[in-house]
């Protein structure tokens, strides 16, 4: 790994751990889901997944999981958080890989959204043992809009950074 792709992980893991704790000091965005969030730090995983590959998005999103539950003192939440964030960040990949010709970064951001939500569901009514699956109407429209969110973002932000931003 190069000095120079080491540097831009560090500073995208950086900038990923700020967005969640700052997301995570707001007042929740909706009554009836006090831990939803629009996911902001998911942006550098897939702006490092385009600008770095595969591995650089997974350490990306990896580190800034860990760091953030952390800081945060919220340990219980990695039961959550991390095999959430892995499986819909290993879909987007596989999204990238075979179909990025078809479809675009939105449209995969969405995805991961709406999976990572889901993801939480069952993980969350597997721990309790309590049918969870209802609040299915409620995560999964919270995670379309924050992986619309997500994925505009990244949009633009890809489209504008330079070429020479981008491994090679």
């Amino acid at each position: 790994m190069t000095a120079k792709k080491l540097t831009r992980l560090a500073l995208f893991t950086s900038l990923a751990l700020i967005l969640s704790l700052v997301e995570s000091a707001l007042p929740p965005l909706f009554w009836f889901a006090p831990g939803a969030k629009l996911g902001l730090a998911n942006l550098l995983s897939l702006i490092a997944l385009f600008t770095d590959g595969v591995v650089g998005g997974y350490v990306v999103l990896a580190i800034r999981i860990l760091l953030s539950q952390v800081f945060a003192g919220n340990f219980f939440a990695l039961v959550y958080a991390l095999p959430a964030g892995v499986i819909s960040y290993t879909v987007q990949v596989l999204l990238v890989k075979l179909f990025i010709k078809k479809i675009g970064v939105v449209s995969i951001s969405i995805v991961g959204g709406v999976l990572h939500n889901l993801t939480q569901t069952v993980i969350a009514s597997l721990i309790t043992g309590v049918n969870l699956y209802s609040l299915v109407i409620y995560t999964l429209p919270m995670g379309f809009a924050a992986g619309l969110f997500v994925g505009i973002s990244a949009y633009f932000t890809l489209k504008h950074l330079p070429e020479k931003f981008y491994e090679k």
